[in-house]
């Protein structure tokens, strides 16, 4: 019996956070055509006898192996589509969960400084302060995660 693993290596091949079919299955497949369905989550997933899988957990799969149960996969850059192995990275569901709010910032239509910086602490959003540009606000959230998450890599989401 072969692992997931194997089974990827298979069934498709990787180029640049995109997997593609490498031999023909029924109907619409065919090889060379991109795997994934576009989820109203924002992530794209594909079916592997009958069970469906999220792209990004099967191009970590495909590079390393199986997932441990208790870690999660994260996207750096915040970016769900963005597949691309060297932003995503195991993390676990305290940090997961320190990453809910996204980039770090919104806009609020209609306010003299639109932009809300936040930031999850301890599973409570923290409020860190309006602000008049998406950059000062980013900047913020920024200088909030390097005091209260353990962080090893900070992007820089303002041009999203």
């Amino acid at each position: 019996m072969s692992t997931l693993k194997e089974k990827l290596n298979i069934l498709f091949s990787y180029n640049n956070g995109i997997l593609s079919y490498r031999t023909k299955k029924a109907g619409h497949i065919y090889p060379g055509k991109n795997a994934g369905v576009l989820q109203k989550n924002g992530y794209l997933s594909c079916g592997i006898n009958k069970k469906k899988y999220y792209i990004h957990r099967l191009i970590w799969i495909y590079h390393n192996g199986n997932i441990n149960n208790n870690l999660f996969l994260d996207h750096l850059d915040g970016n769900r589509l963005n597949n691309k192995i060297e932003n995503l990275r195991l993390v676990t569901a305290k940090v997961n969960c320190e990453n809910s709010v996204g980039k770090g910032w919104t806009y609020i239509k209609g306010r003299a400084k639109p932009y809300l910086a936040r930031i999850v602490i301890n599973k409570k959003v923290k409020c860190l302060g309006y602000f008049i540009s998406k950059e000062e606000a980013n900047l913020a959230y920024i200088n909030a995660k390097n005091m209260y998450h353990d962080c090893t890599q900070i992007r820089s989401f303002y041009n999203d």
